[in-house]
């Protein structure tokens, strides 16, 4: 089962018990009164923040600078949004979590750190002509040298 499937399957299943767990403590009709509060303010606030993160955005490509810091943030507050649009009180809580800047400056560095990792992995898989190798090979992250075969493989 990939990721993708256990998640899908799995997020529904924690956001159901969640909600029944506060409908206990609180009652059914509030429960899904803030169910609904979450998910149609989930938009609003992320607008909001959005502008912010666009006009500094902006400012950096005024001064000829790469707004890098600025996209990340962006794709976290989507994905903030789409959290907060999702009917639940665990993903609503992790939305409203990113749209918090310490928070959204924790995940970018995260972020940041897992991209520069698989750009190395990338650009290491793809280097060739190295002392010792043949061209076409390809050197692995701990310097293992992976045979690529010039001609097709007869797979019989």
């Amino acid at each position: 089962m990939s990721k993708a499937v256990f998640f899908a399957i799995l997020i529904p299943i924690i956001e159901v018990w969640a909600a029944i767990q506060v409908a206990h403590h609180i009652g059914w009709l509030v429960t899904i009164a803030l169910l609904l509060v979450i998910s149609a303010s989930g938009p609003a606030l992320v607008r909001r923040q959005g502008i912010g993160v666009w006009r500094r955005a902006q400012r950096r490509v005024e001064h000829g600078e790469v707004p890098g810091r600025e996209v990340i943030d962006g794709v976290l507050l989507l994905i903030a949004g789409g959290l907060m649009t999702f009917p639940g009180f665990v993903t609503g809580v992790l939305g409203l979590l990113l749209l918090l800047p310490p928070v959204r400056s924790l995940v970018r560095v995260a972020a940041e750190a897992w991209l520069v990792r698989k750009i190395r992995t990338s650009a290491t898989l793809v280097r060739v002509s190295v002392s010792g190798t043949q061209p076409g090979d390809a050197l692995h992250g701990d310097g293992r040298v992976i045979s690529v075969p010039s001609h097709p493989v007869d797979p019989r």
